[in-house]
């Protein structure tokens, strides 16, 4: 039995509205731009800030999901033209200071294509559990927080023509990287076979990672099901991860995962085996190893490949 690979599916798509990050009456004159190295923390006397990547998306998503259907918390600026994308700048920021930081004004990203800068942005920070975004605050003195702060751009927007920049809280020092040298750093390289225990306590046994033109159900629990691209003439990477859970967690809350390639982001879609089919969400069953797919649909003659994010961690799959 075949069936079209739903679309990542994006929970209520909240609004939130656009911050003009760098456009405070008290933005500090810059020094020269020292480079941006992804992994690497930007210290300064409000905030240290360690950029995680950088990545064209078309959308703001969680990196992972608690929903029942697997669906996705994301955001999405108001009153933007048809095919915006959003340059998504995910970052680690701890108050460094002795007062409450404001996350939206206190410091920021901005990109530029040649003379054009774009600097409006949505500030958005993770929940502890990294299974929703939520409009950015306050972050109290001592305090850490995983920020997306997401850059409207035009569709037609290339990742190969924009540069990266960050700016730090009372200062002028200031970051910068080709958007093609801000990939996710990798805390290890898996391979078939290889195993990850979660904090959760969940074991991640990556079993293959493919590109082809279905996915299909590996036992009997996924009952002979295949997942066709939404797209005709795409392909599917499918990374397949065996999850022993420890008690009842959700498939969701345990990974997710991430295509970069060339500064653009691909958030993978996940399907559990269960039930004589592949869902889209769904509770694990303690004391028993589920049969994970997560699914990311490219475009054929894309060479990319797989992270899997595991406890605030990216890991490289290798493909088979």
């Amino acid at each position: 039995m075949k069936h079209i690979m739903r679309a990542l599916c994006l929970a209520a798509c909240a609004l939130a509205a656009l911050t003009g990050c760098g456009q405070t009456a008290e933005r500090p004159a810059q020094e020269q731009a020292q480079a941006l190295v992804t992994g690497q923390r930007c210290a300064g006397a409000a905030a240290a800030v360690t950029p995680e990547y950088a990545a064209l998306c078309e959308t703001v998503t969680a990196p992972l999901t608690a929903a029942e259907d697997g669906s996705v918390s994301s955001f999405r600026a108001p009153g933007q033209p048809d095919g915006t994308r959003y340059l998504d700048c995910v970052s680690t920021v701890e108050n460094t200071g002795d007062t409450a930081l404001d996350l939206k004004t206190g410091l920021y990203f901005y990109c530029e294509d040649g003379d054009t800068r774009y600097d409006g942005c949505l500030v958005l920070t993770e929940t502890a559990d990294g299974a929703r975004l939520e409009e950015a605050g306050s972050l109290p003195p001592g305090q850490t927080a995983r920020v997306h702060y997401a850059l409207p751009v035009p569709a037609d927007v290339s990742a190969a023509q924009l540069t990266v920049s960050l700016v730090l809280p009372d200062s002028g020092a200031r970051y910068t990287a080709p958007l093609t040298g801000c990939a996710p750093p990798l805390a290890g390289t898996l391979v078939p076979g290889d195993s990850l225990t979660t904090g959760s306590g969940a074991v991640l046994t990556v079993q293959s990672c493919s590109a082809g033109t279905e996915a299909a159900a590996r036992t009997e629990a996924g009952g002979g099901m295949s997942l066709l691209p939404a797209t005709d003439g795409n392909r599917l990477l499918d990374l397949v991860v065996a999850v022993e859970p420890d008690g009842a967690q959700q498939a969701g809350t345990l990974y997710g995962g991430l295509v970069w390639a060339d500064g653009t982001g691909t958030r993978g879609v996940l399907a559990l085996e269960a039930d004589g089919a592949m869902q889209y969400g769904g509770a694990l069953t303690p004391g028993e190893t589920a049969t994970t797919h997560l699914l990311f649909e490219l475009a054929d003659g894309t060479d990319a490949a797989a992270c899997l994010y595991v406890d605030g961690a990216f890991y490289a799959v290798a493909d088979e």
